[in-house]
Formats: structure tokens, sequence, C-alpha cells
């Protein structure tokens, strides 16, 4: 017998028949989420909670609308939609919430105009000055930003670090208050406990610390775990800096040039390091006492 499939690729339940939670916002765009399955909305409101709207934004919200493509027996039951439009038929019920909260990410990612870079990146702030944990993917940047958030610093993100380049002298990170990814029988796992099986669990960054308002940028640091090390930090040269933040940028292929310079000259005003990671304790205190010894950039002052 042949599985069945989403006819034409359209929802297939009638809009009375959805419930609607939001508005929530990545950056400055709107969203919200429509489904039958109230069970699935739940999971998502309480992930999505940090990011959600005080009031609707100007304009109608991106719309997105989930339902079972087939029989919860399928391998992939659920569909999602945005706006009318198919993002992906054939998704896996442990991956449905995961790809939601990536979708939302996208939508973010189509709003970062000029004078906005995105790249992919955590940030925290402490004591109104921020630092960007920028690296390739495993290489702990997102870990380390959970715990400087279970420490007191201010969440920003732990995915898409938002560079706000209006002002020469002062670049602002604006931040994406987006679920954090915590693994089962990690050190936030430890001291959160999160509930149920699943190997890893998106939870609001409130369950874990603070968050962070926009904040001036005071040092780029590029963490890697290494087993045993001493939590020291290692300057970079701007050359060395830009090399390891520009291959995270998402938007360099739509934006080219002018994000490229951008970042070009981020990095030579502001202080970039490597940081060895091992101990989160002794990685905070070493970040701590960064911060602390920097002083806050002043507007116009280039």
């Amino acid at each position: 017998m042949q599985a069945p499939t989403a006819a034409d690729d359209v929802p297939t339940s009638r809009p009375d028949e959805r419930r609607r939670i939001g508005p929530f916002v990545a950056g400055d765009r709107p969203f919200v989420i429509e489904s039958p399955d109230v069970g699935l909305l739940d999971v998502l409101d309480d992930a999505l909670g940090d990011l959600r709207a005080v009031a609707d934004g100007g304009g109608g919200p991106t719309i997105f609308t989930i339902e079972r493509s087939g029989p919860a027996w399928l391998s992939h039951p659920w569909a999602v939609w945005r706006d009318g439009e198919p993002c992906e038929t054939t998704v896996t019920g442990s991956y449905i919430v995961p790809y939601v909260v990536w979708e939302v990410t996208r939508l973010l990612l189509e709003g970062a105009v000029a004078p906005i870079v995105p790249i992919h990146a955590a940030a925290v702030v402490r004591g109104r000055k921020a630092i960007v944990l920028s690296g390739p993917s495993h290489a702990g940047k997102s870990t380390l930003a959970a715990w400087l958030t279970h420490r007191e610093w201010g969440f920003l993100t732990d995915e898409v670090a938002l560079l706000d380049v209006v002002d020469p002298a002062v670049t602002t990170v604006r931040p994406f208050w987006r679920p954090v990814g915590v693994r089962r029988g990690g050190p936030i796992d430890a001291v959160i406990h999160v509930d149920g099986d699943e190997p890893e669990v998106l939870v609001p960054a409130t369950r874990i610390g603070p968050l962070g308002e926009p904040s001036p940028l005071v040092a780029l640091v590029c963490p890697t775990y290494v087993p045993g090390g001493d939590g020291a930090l290692t300057p970079l040269t701007p050359a060395a800096a830009l090399a390891t933040v520009a291959a995270q940028l998402p938007s360099l292929g739509r934006d080219g040039a002018p994000v490229f310079h951008a970042l070009a000259e981020i990095v030579g005003r502001v202080p970039a390091f490597a940081l060895s990671v091992d101990d989160l304790d002794l990685a905070e205190a070493t970040l701590a006492a960064l911060v602390d010894d920097c002083d806050l950039p002043e507007a116009g002052s280039v």
C-alpha cells in the first residue's frame, strides 16, 4: 500500500481546525505558528518563549503551518509550510521542533540587512559589555555560552550573533534569544535537569539564566575544546580573527564585499583571542577578567 502524502503540497486541515501560538519575533520579523496538533504547539510555545513579542509588529506576521503529512507510524510524518508555501513535507517526529527553530533562524537571516551583519556565533554580555564566541560547529561555543548564562552573564544568542555596525566606532551585538540545545548528560543538563529522555532538548535561555540586552562588542573569542586545556587566552592578529569569523558568515555569499569589509573594520579595532576550554568555570573566570578589563567604546570616536 502506498503511504499517503500531502496532496499538492498544501495543508490538509481547515484553518478553523488549527490553533495558533504567538506572535513571536525573530530580529524584527514577527511570526506565528499554527497547527491542529495542540501537544506540538505546547512544546513549541515553551521552547520559543523568549522570542514572544509583546504585541503584533507592523504588518502581518509570517505564518508557519505544521501538519501531519500522513499517519503517526510513518518515519517522516510532519510537514511545514511558510505563508502557504511548502518548506519541508517529510520531517521526522524527533526533528520537527529543531526544524521549526531552523526555519525561524532562516527568517531572521533573511531580514538581517545592512547595517546588521549576522555571523554564526554565540554571544553573551557582562556589565553592558558583549563578547562574541565564534568558531566552527562543535567547537564548544554553544556550551560555553550556556554556561556563562548559568553564571549570570546575559544571554544574547548561541547561534546567530547580530552585529549592528551603524556607528563605525561601536559595534552593537543585538540579541536573538532562540532556545538553547541542552544535551542529555552535559554540564547544562546537570544544573537545570531537563525532563524527558531525548538526547538533546531545546529549552528557553531564561531557564538557564538571564537574557541580555543589546550591548557594545568589546572582544571576539574563538573557543576550542581542548582536553586538559588551561583556559588561557591567546591574542589573535586581525588577519587571523578575520579568517576565523569570515568562515562563519551566512550572509557573505548574499551580500559579498560590503559584509566582508564591515567585518574587517570590526576585527581591526576589537581585540580577538583564541581560548582553550576544558574546565568551564576556569573559562568563565578567564573571560570575566577579560571583559572587566575592557573599556566600553565611545560613539563617534573614529
